[in-house]
């Protein structure tokens, strides 16, 4: 029953069990279960609202005044949130493109110069071989776990609603097995499986590319399917949301009950909302009830601005009776929030962009300056397999993990990084396999 906020039920069920089990009245219950409250808003708009009871004063206006300050404290909260995942988003790409360029190329060079020094003789050459230790770990242990801390960092910045994907999580689930055995049947196909018996060259190398990018595009691409058929048509939901409870709210003043104003504007088009509209009222005609109506209509949708919207709606009309003027309050509010996601939308897909083209420099400026280096010196580059293997392979992986980011930061989900992180990886693989054909692998 559109049970949505959770933590305001609690409280609710605090005062209810003070009236009913020490009998309280109600002014009482409320301001003591307010009184020591860790959440300094709830607090203060609870005791003012029984200050305002208990002295008689106008509680609508209280209650509307409040209102208004939360919508508008609220809209300011979720510009100050963006601003801060673009940081978070910009610290991530410095530090995991730029900074890990620089990293690459100071691994690369120190490889090429101890090559170069083992050539004085053919037997040293021959028996040369790399430590590779150290780009590991920060190819595959320094890097992911910078990443964990970013995500980690934007989710505790964003803000939580109960709208979760749980089936997106489920089909990655099923899919890790698949993908496993997708990277061996592309290692053996591809001739890689030498790797497994210490023997690497060029080939090994780029057959540990192909399965690597196979095994995370196969584990990527079911789930991403999955999170955009759960949000299949919910593009500008919000905006239309705001839309449809200005419409209500016009209509609501010329003396209409509320579920008739709801039936009224079910003929208007409300793009994206409107199966839930014409679902909600033709709940209404055949006698459910609000509630009943609403929650039936919003089954399957997953934008949380446009429930909890509709949760006010219920609440206001319930409760309060449905004024014009609370509903266009509410209105007014969604239609701020529909900037707000616009605006989002438009500044994230400049930041967004970042990590494609990051991608593309981790893929391939480390190896070109590897081979160039090597060229001077007259080495074959397949002396340096195991460093190859080790930046290849980091590139791709870490691709992966700026999709994941990419996606947690522009959506609130991580669900929605797997999008991302496909495409992502698929330009990493690309450009990887690019280069090796440039210097002739």
């Amino acid at each position: 029953q559109l049970k949505v906020f959770k933590a305001i039920r609690r409280e609710a069920q605090r005062v209810m069990t003070r009236i009913k089990i020490f009998g309280e009245d109600p002014v009482t219950a409320l301001e003591k279960v307010a009184s020591n409250h860790p959440s300094s808003k709830f607090r203060d708009i609870m005791l003012g609202y029984t200050t305002t009871l208990r002295s008689g004063g106008d509680v609508l206006h209280y209650l509307e005044i409040r209102t208004r300050e939360l919508f508008e404290a609220r809209a300011t909260e979720v510009r100050g949130i963006l601003n801060r995942l673009m940081s978070f988003l910009e610290v991530y790409i410095i530090f995991g493109v730029i900074v890990s360029v620089v990293i690459f190329v100071f691994f690369v060079v120190s490889a090429a110069i101890s090559a170069a020094q083992a050539l004085r003789t053919p037997e040293q050459l021959e028996g040369f071989s790399i430590d590779i230790t150290t780009p590991s770990l920060y190819n595959f242990f320094v890097l992911p776990v910078m990443g964990i801390a970013i995500a980690l960092a934007i989710h505790i910045n964003q803000p939580r609603n109960p709208v979760g994907f749980g089936e997106t999580y489920t089909v990655l689930l099923t899919w890790i097995p698949i993908s496993i055995a997708i990277f061996v049947i592309a290692l053996a196909v591809t001739g890689g499986m030498d790797i497994f018996m210490g023997r690497l060259g060029t080939q090994q190398v780029k057959s540990a590319v192909y399965a690597t990018s196979s095994a995370l595009i196969a584990l990527s691409v079911p789930p991403a399917l999955k999170y955009r058929s759960l949000l299949k048509g919910h593009r500008g939901l919000v905006k239309a949301t705001a839309d449809l409870l200005r419409d209500i709210s016009e209509v609501r003043k010329t003396g209409l009950s509320p579920e008739k104003c709801i039936i009224l504007v079910s003929s208007r088009n409300y793009r994206s909302l409107t199966p839930v509209v014409e679902r909600s009222a033709a709940a209404l005609s055949i006698g459910f009830s609000l509630e009943e109506a609403l929650r039936k209509a919003l089954k399957g949708v997953k934008e949380w601005f446009t429930i909890a919207s509709f949760r006010f709606l219920t609440d206001s009309i319930i409760v309060g009776g449905g004024s014009p003027e609370v509903i266009d309050t509410l209105a007014r509010f969604t239609q701020v929030l529909s900037e707000l996601e616009e605006e989002t939308r438009r500044r994230m897909r400049s930041q967004i962009f970042l990590p494609y083209f990051g991608a593309i420099l981790l893929s391939s400026i480390p190896i070109i300056i590897l081979y160039m280096l090597l060229s001077i010196a007259n080495i074959p580059i397949a002396k340096l397999s195991p460093l190859l293997l080790v930046i290849s392979l980091g590139s791709i992986v870490n691709s992966y993990m700026m999709g994941i980011i990419a996606g947690k930061a522009s959506q609130t989900t991580i669900a929605a990084g797997f999008l991302h992180a496909t495409i992502l990886t698929t330009v990493s693989t690309i450009a990887t396999l690019a280069t090796f054909m440039y210097i002739g692998i």
